[in-house]
């Protein structure tokens, strides 16, 4: 997807569905690192695919391993983030793990049918019908997840 802010929606929604199983700063993370590479192709006027090595599996699994290393190295600065936010969140090292895995899982899926089009121009990707349906599921679920957090944080001691 080129437009990485579309990522957070489900990674949000289901960041907090799950959030006693996933470490939500990870899981949002982790479902925008894979496009950290286009990201610097555009900012540095390369030609470059929106896909590239790190929406394959090895990238992906490499994508992960960084992830990991670099949320669980810095959990304390996630916590003072994550409190920010209002959530006072335990983290450990497999619900960091666990949410790197699902969030570079997630944008690869979410990804997928957009980078299978012929086009590779923004709009004509976005008008499709797989474009459509990609960015409305996207949007809805920051709806959804904003609504979540919403519930959250008026009934704290559901999670």
């Amino acid at each position: 997807m080129p437009f990485t802010p579309f990522h957070f929606g489900p990674a949000l929604l289901f960041g907090l569905l799950f959030l006693s199983y996933l470490d939500l700063p990870t899981m949002i993370v982790a479902s925008i690192a894979v496009d950290i590479e286009p990201a610097i192709a555009v900012i540095f006027g390369l030609s470059y695919p929106w896909y590239g090595w790190f929406h394959t599996i090895g990238g992906s699994i490499v994508a992960v391993a960084i992830v990991v290393i670099v949320m669980y190295s810095g959990r304390k600065a996630t916590a003072r983030i994550v409190r920010v936010f209002r959530f006072e969140e335990q983290t450990s090292f497999k619900k960091i793990l666990a949410a790197s895995l699902l969030g570079v899982c997630f944008h690869l899926l979410i990804d997928a049918p957009l980078h299978a089009l012929p086009s590779q121009d923004m709009v004509s990707v976005a008008l499709t019908p797989i474009g459509l349906a990609t960015y409305g599921f996207s949007t809805s679920s920051f709806v959804a997840g904003l609504v979540l957090y919403q519930h959250k944080l008026r009934n704290r001691s559901s999670y």
